[in-house]
């Protein structure tokens, strides 16, 4: 008999491959299993035809085929740093992939993953060379971005005090007639007097005003 939680777990690891199609099918004979077959093909290419003596010799092939490529093998030396920016090295004594996650190093009771491994210190001090400076860029960019919008700031407040001069300015010379409010003089057409944008000649009083 088969195990069918088995066979569940080996169309789920089978499903992770991105395969164009595949099947696995069971040889019987007198009701017993004889082989499993696991047949595939990717897309535009032929089928691949594999047998197993057993649906566990089966899963442990789609689990090898579904585990991410390790970097480094068991026995060699890597580097890393610790969390006290130390460089130290470590000997793989075995892999440890995890489901759907990178491969972890092992040494002892030291797990690290594959992305903070180096394979000499060289490689690791070039590494930390090219992290240290890409952030003392990025912080004197932030720097020169921040005093940027400061000195955009501090435009945007001289403008603000500009047009408020020139609203009060405005003011001040519609309201400079002796006889209360001016009466524009028909006769005279005016001009641009400084920033102020019109101005008129009041008939009352001779003076100019917006």
């Amino acid at each position: 008999m088969i195990d069918y939680e088995k066979l569940k777990l080996a169309h789920e690891l089978a499903d992770k491959l991105n395969l164009y199609s595949y099947e696995i099918k069971l040889r019987t004979y007198k009701g017993v299993t004889q082989l499993i077959c696991f047949n595939y093909r990717h897309e535009d290419s032929l089928w691949v035809d594999s047998e197993f003596n057993s649906i566990d010799d089966l899963i442990a092939k789609l689990q090898e085929l579904t585990q991410p490529e390790s970097k480094y093998k068991v026995g060699e030396t890597i580097w890393y740093v610790n969390s006290r920016q130390i460089p130290l090295s470590m000997k793989i004594q075995y892999i440890d992939f995890e489901k759907d996650k990178e491969p972890f190093y092992v040494e002892e009771k030291y797990h690290l993953p594959q992305s903070a491994a180096y394979s000499s210190l060289e490689e690791l001090i070039e590494s930390q060379l090219v992290y240290w400076s890409s952030l003392m860029a990025k912080e004197e960019l932030n720097h020169k971005q921040s005093s940027c919008s400061e000195s955009i700031r501090k435009h945007h407040e001289l403008e603000d005090e500009e047009k408020k001069g020139r609203d009060k300015a405005k003011e001040l010379i519609n309201s400079l007639c002796k006889s209360g409010k001016h009466e524009r003089d028909p006769k005279y057409q005016g001009g641009c007097w400084e920033e102020i944008d019109h101005h008129h000649r009041c008939i009352k009083c001779g003076m100019f005003y917006i």
